[in-house]
């Protein structure tokens, strides 16, 4: 299976559909290239139509 270019939807649709692709497999890989971010501690995959917004301290 391969995605490509996705926004945030179509990157949770496309692990939807691999999970029920590989139920019961013994190994599963994921190869995602793209961007991550992380913030208080916690990194996420950041799809091309992530908006950031400036925290304000």
């Amino acid at each position: 299976m391969i995605a490509l270019d996705l926004d945030r939807a179509s990157i949770n649709g496309a692990i939807e559909r691999f999970s029920l692709l590989v139920e019961g497999a013994n190994v599963a890989i994921v190869y995602y290239s793209g961007d991550g971010c992380s913030s208080t501690a916690r990194t996420t995959c950041c799809p091309r139509t992530q908006i950031w917004k400036p925290r304000r301290t």
